[in-house]
């Protein structure tokens, strides 16, 4: 598979957008870890505020899938939905921008001695995974 090449046309103001978000992503990943998680909540609150839209469609979905609760326990996970929300694009930062070495402190891996051993044996394997909002630290192994 032939690598992506950079274009000038990357360079166009339609991207400076993206540009600055990427910047962003980068800058926030050095901060300390903490610092990351409480502005990522805090991002979070700030789009279940503002996002009505999305907010609406996810008071729906937790009113049908969590019937039981009562009003207030939906509404209080429709709020840690979009906290979570908010760490996620956080975490996301730290996956592609943070330093390997600082990153790897902050996960385990278990039972890579298994997958190792496949491997040097010809073998493959299927991996199950659930889908998390950390699914881009995953590929970082």
């Amino acid at each position: 598979m032939k690598s992506p090449q950079f274009s000038m046309a990357l360079l166009h103001p339609r991207y400076y957008l993206t540009w600055m978000s990427l910047a962003a992503l980068a800058l926030t990943a050095q901060l300390p870890f903490r610092w990351q998680m409480y502005l990522g909540v805090r991002l979070g609150r700030v789009l279940f505020r503002v996002g009505r839209r999305r907010r609406h469609i996810a008071e729906r979905n937790i009113a049908l899938c969590f019937s039981e609760l009562s009003a207030e326990q939906q509404q209080a996970l429709v709020k840690t939905h979009f906290e979570t929300n908010g760490v996620t694009l956080f975490e996301i930062g730290m996956a592609w921008f943070m330093p390997y070495w600082r990153l790897r402190k902050r996960f385990e891996v278990k039972g890579k001695a298994h997958w190792d051993r496949l491997q040097q044996a010809g073998q493959g394997a299927l991996v199950i995974g659930l889908h998390f909002n950390t699914l881009e630290i995953i590929n970082v192994e």
